[in-house]
């Protein structure tokens, strides 16, 4: 028989699983999402020996995460987050346009676009309505 920490451990796990199944998708390399579909440029840089070791690598990393992840990326992150959670969709609007207006090349806003599109229909198809709106997103 089972004793109660047993019982509720079992609960929390049943309760975290599908949380973490959805995680595990939105992180796997067949989905058309994020780093595995989006590399800051890497392969140009490695095809045109500006990363060519270990070291320039490191730099590359660094240099991508320490200025376009830590001071624009991520607080627009954090920022669309709490618009979701407030269902604030004009917000989440404007932030992605700030996101799009932040790139260097029209290529880089449309390979943002598709990401976004991407990660709505993924999303959506995981049961979050409310990102039904930036599916299929042309703008």
């Amino acid at each position: 028989m089972m004793d109660t920490a047993t019982l509720t451990e079992s609960a929390a796990v049943a309760t975290a699983a599908p949380a973490l199944l959805r995680l595990l998708q939105l992180s796997s390399s067949l989905c058309p999402i994020g780093a595995f579909a989006h590399s800051q440029g890497l392969e140009t840089a490695v095809e045109r020996g500006w990363v060519s070791d270990e070291a320039r690598l490191e730099e590359w990393l660094s240099g991508v995460g320490g200025a376009g992840l830590a001071k624009l990326d991520l607080p627009l992150l954090l920022q669309a987050y709490a618009a979701a959670l407030a269902g604030d969709e004009a917000r989440l609007s404007a932030i992605a346009e700030r996101v799009l207006a932040s790139r260097e090349a029209r290529e880089l806003a449309d390979q943002e676009r598709q990401l976004g599109s991407s990660l709505a229909s993924l999303l959506v198809n995981l049961g979050v309505a409310a990102a039904e709106p930036f599916r299929g997103h042309p703008d």
